[in-house]
């Protein structure tokens, strides 16, 4: 008796497969530390230093991030011009960007403060490139290594 299975099952599989794989190449420590550079002076909510509530919603953000740098860099190694992949990506990473920029407007309630809105939006566009371009890079240095 065989069993039948369909070709999403099988894809979904090896793409949960791929992304326990090249999520092993970073750490969270490594995660917390950006998020310390990148946040760390923000206050939240009258003068009040960084929760661990926003800190591990910030974590989910830099790992989305970095999965879809690391999809993103097989294209470059396939032979595509950087600009293009750039290109091919900017909707997605302005959706991540926007993403955590809503996620901190709720949680961290810096709505109430006016011109702090713009400031965290310019400070949530370089974490999500940050992590973009590290998935970027060490989905290259695997494939470079044939590791993928």
């Amino acid at each position: 008796m065989t069993v039948i299975t369909s070709f999403t099952a099988k894809r979904r599989e090896k793409q949960w497969k791929w992304e326990r794989t090249i999520l092993k190449e970073i750490t969270l420590n490594h995660i917390h530390e950006s998020v310390m550079n990148h946040f760390g002076s923000v206050k939240v909510m009258g003068g009040k230093p960084l929760q661990e509530s926003v800190v591990e919603g910030c974590y989910d953000v830099a790992i989305e991030a970095y999965l879809l740098g690391a999809q993103f860099s097989h294209l470059l190694h396939k032979g595509e011009r950087q600009d293009a992949i750039e290109k091919k990506s900017i909707s997605t990473r302005k959706h991540i960007t926007d993403t955590l920029y809503n996620f901190w407007l709720y949680w961290a309630k810096i709505g109430d403060h006016g011109g702090m809105d713009e400031s965290i939006y310019f400070v949530c566009e370089p974490f999500v490139d940050h992590w973009y371009k590290e998935g970027v890079d060490k989905g290259t240095r695997r494939l470079k290594l044939r590791l993928r």
